[in-house]
């Protein structure tokens, strides 16, 4: 079952149900599974993510870059959202789902879907957006996020990493989604 409104707290990045119940994160169960290496993670980095996720979800849904919020801190991101606007030009027919949280309350983990969209060709691709490096756990990540999308209804039948980068431009990492969804049931078998 997936539950599409939960009650999400970004402080301590918890995703519960409307019982109170605590789901952890597909990323939570990456890390404590010791799938994902973080030492080389700082908080500049997160926070560029965080901030690069925020931008291109306004200008996504319709509101256009914040302009009451905008800092210099923001300036050195517009090349990353320069990039994901130049992904979407390419790919992009509408947008079905942006940040969509869920949790999938039988597999016992939650989330936060960056976007489904719809190609050019008719095609649903689920989408995470990274501004960092590719990283082997993407696909179990993406693999978590296409389970849940499948269970709701929703016939994912492409998932992507795009990887805007800081020179304006976006790289495209395609995976299948049959293999990416195995790959993460081992993970939380």
């Amino acid at each position: 079952m997936i539950d599409l409104k939960p009650v999400f707290n970004e402080w301590d990045h918890t995703y519960r149900d409307h019982t109170g119940t605590v789901y952890p994160s597909v990323t939570q169960i990456l890390r404590r599974r010791g799938l994902i290496n973080t030492r080389f993670y700082n908080r500049a980095g997160r926070n560029r993510g965080t901030r690069v996720h925020q931008l291109t979800a306004a200008v996504d849904t319709g509101q256009g870059l914040p302009s009451v919020d905008f800092t210099r801190f923001d300036i050195p991101l517009l090349p990353y959202v320069a990039g994901w606007e130049e992904f979407k030009q390419r790919h992009v027919s509408q947008f079905t789902w942006v940040e969509q949280q869920f949790i999938h309350t039988t597999g016992g983990y939650a989330g936060t879907i960056d976007r489904v969209l719809i190609t050019p060709e008719g095609e649903v691709m689920l989408v995470d957006i990274k501004t960092g490096r590719d990283e082997p756990w993407h696909v179990l990540q993406l693999g978590g996020y296409a389970m849940a999308a499948r269970d709701s209804g929703m016939e994912i039948q492409q998932v992507a990493v795009v990887r805007v980068t800081r020179n304006g431009g976006y790289l495209v990492s395609l995976f299948y989604v049959e293999n990416a969804i195995r790959r993460w049931m081992r993970v939380i078998a």
